[in-house]
């Protein structure tokens, strides 16, 4: 009876892990005397809703192993908690025990933060005891405070690297482990150190792939697609035609009236007449006194 609530729970409200994620919080609960699944399931909802907001950076993982269950109830000593913590991945769990000895009475709750692999508390255990009609009325308020208060005692946050995806083209789409992360040119990501797979997309160019290991100090990565085979005809075929054309000076020739320095030099020399005529015109010709004079030449008549 006390483990056939834990698969229903799972599949009601079980977090997965993400592939890359660091090591999740672990939610491990344990049944005592006269839990139902009714009361197990929404007591566990609520307390994994509660302590979303207290961890960053981290899953919650919800331990559904019956197994697992089971060995964690039979431990008395913190190494042996830390033996379970660590046997699952966990980078600390959060014990939930569970039990209400009266079907009509109060449910009585403890949590304990404990470190992962050597099991010792984070903190002082919290003990919280449900009254009857808050728990037929709904126990998620009734559990907020005591949960709340787990904050301070939850491992902190997973360090984080600056990597940099640097794409010879821009609307190109960048994905870590199959994510889209956004499209070139695209900011450093932070990452988790650890090994990724880096993919690289744009219509027209062929799919880049690379796995990375990334470290602490970060790193970067240089992009260069190239162009799908199809593209790369097209692109062929138009550079052909580009060298054919200026070969055959179909890119450059005209007629010769309509280059623009022929007529830059008529224009030139239209001006230059004009501006004589008007000299002359100005000076009354070129005869009488007080005219236009003719310089002398030296040594003349």
């Amino acid at each position: 009876m006390k483990r056939a609530w834990i698969t229903l729970f799972f599949a009601a409200v079980g977090v997965p892990a993400a592939a890359q994620a660091p090591a999740p919080v672990l939610v491990l609960p344990l049944p005592g005397e006269g839990l139902t699944e009714e009361i197990a399931n929404a007591t566990l909802e609520a307390v994994t809703a509660g302590l979303r907001p207290t961890v960053e950076r981290r899953e919650l993982q919800v331990v559904t192993d019956g197994a697992a269950v089971a060995a964690a109830m039979q431990c008395a000593e913190p190494s042996c908690f830390g033996q379970q913590i660590a046997s699952l991945g966990g980078s600390a769990a959060v014990l939930v025990r569970i039990s209400r000895p009266d079907a009509r009475g109060p449910l009585q709750l403890r949590f304990e933060v404990l470190d992962a692999v050597t099991g010792a508390a984070r903190g002082a255990p919290v003990d919280l005891e449900i009254p009857p009609d808050a728990v037929e009325a709904g126990i998620a308020t009734a559990l907020a405070p005591a949960v709340a208060s787990l904050g301070p005692q939850m491992p902190p946050p997973p360090a984080r690297a600056m990597f940099l995806v640097a794409v010879n083209n821009d609307g190109a789409t960048v994905r870590v482990n199959g994510e889209p992360v956004g499209e070139t040119p695209i900011a450093p990501l932070e990452l988790a150190p650890g090994s990724y797979t880096i993919q690289v997309t744009q219509r027209g160019y062929e799919t880049f792939n690379r796995s990375v290991d990334i470290s602490a100090s970060g790193g970067r990565l240089n992009v260069d697609l190239e162009p799908a085979a199809a593209t790369a005809e097209m692109l062929a075929q138009e550079d052909a035609a580009d060298a054919e054309n200026f070969v055959a000076g179909e890119t450059a020739s005209k007629p010769i009236y309509k280059e623009w320095w022929l007529w830059a030099a008529v224009g030139g020399a239209v001006l230059l007449i004009t501006t004589i005529a008007i000299a002359v015109a100005v000076g009354g010709g070129g005869g009488g006194g007080g005219g236009f004079q003719v310089p002398s030449i030296p040594g003349g008549m």
